[in-house]
């Protein structure tokens, strides 16, 4: 980038005969070397061959035309601008490098507190399910059963309604489970 700057100021003309289109060309690409700089300079080896290409034309031109009033103003220029704008550069891309290690990490506290709240949204339903009910069957659970029938013996009073209870007893269900184990209980008992 810098040999390529340095060639296109190279193709303007010599120093001595440059018109004020020259010299507004000279001033754009003595503010957009920099900025490239600005854009290598978190990598010290960019910097330093963009550098390099820059003032290996400046030095040649320098050699080939003489030393003029107008080379030492490009020399302390590009000078100026390289010295005060690398750490400039260092200071931008440290803070573009923290500015997406933040984001990353935003992203990453955004994704964990939308889990923990799906977990705490669905945490009231499950430990009411786990204290209601039977986690083999899924029925209803000694307290959960007396609470219901509670509330069912009380809209049967109101509306005059009989009501009847079925209870089975499963005989020798140990025998079930000694003989056959107890996977072949729990299935009895999910059936």
């Amino acid at each position: 980038g810098g040999a390529a700057w340095g060639l296109l100021a190279w193709a303007i003309g010599p120093m001595g005969q440059w018109t004020l289109r020259d010299e507004l060309t000279i001033m754009m690409l003595l503010v957009s070397a920099p900025l490239t700089l600005i854009t290598t300079s978190y990598l010290w080896q960019g910097m330093l061959a963009f550098n390099a290409g820059l003032w290996g034309q400046v030095f040649l031109r320098v050699a080939t035309e003489g030393y003029t009033r107008d080379a030492l103003l490009v020399m302390v220029s590009l000078g100026f601008l390289s010295v005060v704008l690398y750490p400039y550069g260092r200071k931008l891309h440290r803070q573009t490098l923290a500015g997406v290690v933040a984001n990353l990490h935003s992203q990453s506290l955004s994704a964990e507190l939308g889990l923990a709240k799906r977990q705490l949204t669905q945490a009231p339903g499950q430990a009411l399910a786990l204290a209601t009910h039977d986690p083999l069957t899924q029925a209803l659970n000694r307290r959960a059963f007396l609470a219901r029938t509670d509330v069912e013996a009380s809209a049967m009073q109101r509306h005059g309604h009989a009501a009847c209870l079925l209870m089975l007893d499963l005989d020798k269900f140990k025998s079930i489970n000694d003989t056959h184990g107890h996977a072949a209980g729990d299935e009895v008992l999910m059936a």
